[in-house]
């Protein structure tokens, strides 16, 4: 399949160089009839896919095009023919789909095994590749089955962001749905595909007036990728010394999810009944989103988890006290003028915060009936809920702090770094990244393949890594039905060393968040 294409050269933003250098999955189950009419349409529509979006055919290398920075990359046409193709095809053709379904795949579980071995086969590319070799910018494996086809997309994190990466399958959608070239010649002129160099040039241009630009912020946020294992291949033999990682999809009810988040708020009201002295309760939001309180649970969980049974020396729970939080923050609406939704590249920010709630026992005593308040509306403990709503509400502030003049100030003080390879986002102890909004599940790949069954994320190889999963993951394998957003279990794919998955799998909040609407 050689549908390699002509564009022109286009210089990676400051947002993309602080991205770690590796390939990201996104695999699509699709139940199908007749598997060869479905590898045809795909066959076609991955075709006319590179005649939208030509840059996809091409790969990253160093640029000179910047002769006042060190190590900027670019992305390139690729060689004629492709060294590897836009298109793999594997055929599986003595298994069904569902004889690849991971096991304990069921909406009452409160979690399931991810299947992270066969799930690696599917890609057309691994995680890393060495230095010396040339990093594509997209490639598409489709794997056929019996009554399946998994189609799966890797796409080069430094060239797009998860959210800028679901356009692509976006527009393939739409691509496979259309039934004349006029059609899709439309599509094509519609959108603001040709416009992505002109975007990301907007993007490096954005810069700050403010000449105290090295802020204290974005110096703990960026680092030299030597201090993090975000660029690090998985442990591979009995020998490596890092501990092995274990993968689990975790699925929580809407309902609970709902319950919680109204538990917070209600707390957070309570709290701004009566002034406090504590900077926890300075300047409050006027609402936690349940994004915010699942993030909340996430960190404080997993810290459970990590340091379950250890004391400090002042004898409080080891875990209220020094894990470092990261959330991925979506930013391209902070821009002033926004950028569009259908900007490819990465245009992401990070907020930090510690899992810090030693303090809420001086709290608590100024509020009296808060307690039998929470039990008797929510019935959750207080000393459950207190350090969630907190978590939660410092997220909000941080979110709140987002705007033009931050994402301008952030890519000053990236832009004033002579070596962009210098400065990665530093690693924390925990980090959730949120494709909920993406729309995968509603997504119609046309008459052949038509809507998605299941989608996976990425293999991961960081021990703390956090995936809330597209809205639309019901927590089994094959549901068969349709919901909104607002429906959708939250289903977050957790990557943990073994022992501490272990822990977290007998979690009390995970399991009550787990039970849909039973109490």
């Amino acid at each position: 399949m050689d549908t390699n294409r002509s564009f022109e050269p286009f210089v990676l933003t400051p947002l993309d160089h602080i991205i770690p250098d590796c390939f990201v999955s996104y695999q699509l189950s699709f139940q199908v009839r007749d598997p060869n009419k479905a590898l045809q349409a795909i066959s076609q529509g991955i075709t006319h896919l590179a005649s939208c979006i030509p840059f996809i055919t091409g790969e990253v290398v160093a640029s000179t095009q910047d002769p006042g920075h060190k190590n900027v990359f670019e992305v390139q046409p690729s060689a004629t023919p492709l060294v590897i193709p836009l298109l793999q095809v594997k055929f599986r053709t003595s298994h069904t789909l569902r004889d690849e379904t991971p096991t304990g795949t069921n909406s009452s579980k409160i979690h399931e095994t991810v299947s992270t071995t066969s799930r690696v086969n599917y890609d057309p590319l691994p995680i890393f590749l060495p230095g010396t070799q040339a990093k594509p910018v997209v490639r598409f494996q489709a794997n056929v089955f019996n009554d399946a086809i998994i189609l799966s997309m890797v796409y080069n994190h430094l060239v797009f962001d998860g959210t800028g990466a679901h356009v692509i399958l976006e527009l393939l959608a739409e691509l496979l749905r259309v039934q004349s070239s006029a059609e899709r010649n439309e599509l094509s002129a519609d959108r603001t595909f040709n416009q992505e160099a002109t975007l990301r040039k907007f993007v490096t241009g954005a810069s700050s007036d403010t000449e105290n630009i090295c802020l204290d912020h974005f110096a703990r946020a960026f680092s030299m990728p030597a201090l993090g294992n975000f660029g690090e291949p998985l442990p591979n033999s009995a020998s490596d010394p890092r501990p092995v990682i274990s993968e689990d999809l975790f699925v929580f009810s809407p309902e609970k999810v709902d319950a919680l988040k109204e538990a917070c708020n209600y707390v957070l009201t309570k709290l701004r009944e009566e002034p406090l002295d504590t900077p926890t309760c300075v300047a409050l939001p006027s609402f936690v989103s349940s994004n915010n309180v699942v993030t909340a649970m996430l960190w404080i969980s997993i810290s459970k988890a990590r340091h379950y049974g250890e004391i400090t020396s002042d004898q409080q729970p080891r875990w209220r006290r020094g894990e470092n939080c990261s959330m991925a923050v979506n930013i391209r609406a902070s821009f002033s003028p926004s950028l569009p939704k259908t900007y490819m590249g990465n245009a992401v920010t990070n907020i930090r915060l510690t899992v810090d709630s030693a303090g809420f026992s001086q709290i608590l005593p100024r509020f009296p009936n808060l307690r039998m308040q929470v039990k008797r509306l929510f019935g959750l403990e207080i000393e459950i809920l207190f350090p969630i709503a907190d978590l939660a509400y410092r997220i909000r502030s941080e979110l709140n702090k987002i705007n033009d003049s931050y994402v301008r100030t952030l890519n000053s003080f990236l832009k004033s770094h002579e070596d962009w390879s210098s400065m990665k986002i530093t690693p924390p102890d925990i980090l959730v990244t949120s494709w909920r909004h993406l729309t995968t599940y509603q997504l119609d790949f046309g008459p052949h393949l038509g809507h998605i069954d299941r989608f996976d994320g990425p293999k991961s190889s960081f021990d703390g890594g956090c995936v809330i999963l597209p809205a639309g993951h019901s927590g089994s394998a094959f549901a068969g039905e349709k919901m909104t957003s607002c429906q959708a279990p939250w289903a977050v794919q957790i990557s943990l060393s073994q022992p501490t998955m272990e822990i977290l799998k007998k979690d009390d909040l995970f399991y009550w968040a787990s039970k849909g609407g039973e109490s």
